[in-house]
């Protein structure tokens, strides 16, 4: 009996790494894709954006200086960018890539996929706000690990430590400095083929890609 309940729990565990692996693959290649079309094509801005004062002082740095901008400077313009306008100016490959990388039917319009992907990012927000609550630390390695993959977040080969630290930058970012959803799992795009190193700042890591979506903005804009 102890041999046959050993026998199929280490099936399961199979089945469990393996559907890891898909998304992983599947997460690399559309990760792949979204930095690919988001360098040629950037990110729209509105006028709003354009002419504000974070947004005119980060572009001075990465474009006519040439100096690095600060954490701030990047959280900045990227909170100047709402879900809706993201997802509105996102071609339908970005839509299917984005839903496809979240684990969302990529089938439908346009505005069914957005609308997919707001839903998503709805439910994202209620459970980042019952986690600030209660706290990262009580969340099991399981839950843990859950809670990171529903934000595009990599685990495969991830510390429970790490993905703490991880998930809590989200947390902060999404819930108290409000940056979008859709730009910070852009961000998490830009970074997903690189394994985080338990050594590594995870906080830089994604001010990092944040500030690679952000540089995508097209030229004409920023003159």
């Amino acid at each position: 009996m102890l041999a046959a309940l050993f026998s199929v729990d280490g099936t399961l565990m199979s089945v469990q790494e393996e559907k890891q692996r898909k998304l992983l693959r599947v997460r690399l290649e559309m990760a792949k894709f979204l930095q690919e079309t988001l360098r040629e094509s950037g990110l729209k801005a509105n006028a709003h954006i354009v002419g504000s004062d974070a947004f005119k002082e980060f572009f001075r740095k990465v474009r006519s200086t040439g100096e690095s901008p600060s954490s701030q400077d990047v959280i900045n313009v990227a909170r100047l960018f709402d879900d809706d306008l993201t997802l509105d100016n996102l071609s339908r490959p970005q839509l299917v890539s984005t839903c496809r990388y979240m684990a969302i039917n990529a089938f439908g319009t346009d505005n069914f996929l957005r609308g997919n992907i707001r839903t998503r990012l709805l439910q994202l927000r209620r459970d980042d706000e019952s986690i600030a609550r209660e706290g990262i630390d009580e969340l099991s390695t399981a839950e843990l690990q859950a809670a990171c993959q529903s934000r595009g977040i990599r685990t495969f080969g991830v510390s429970p430590a790490r993905l703490r630290e991880e998930l809590a930058m989200w947390i902060d970012l999404h819930l108290h400095n409000r940056v979008s959803g859709v730009l910070l799992v852009l961000a998490r795009a830009f970074q997903f083929d690189k394994k985080p190193g338990d050594d590594e700042d995870g906080k830089t890591a994604i001010i990092q890609s944040l500030e690679a979506v952000l540089c995508g903005l097209p030229d004409n804009l920023v003159r």
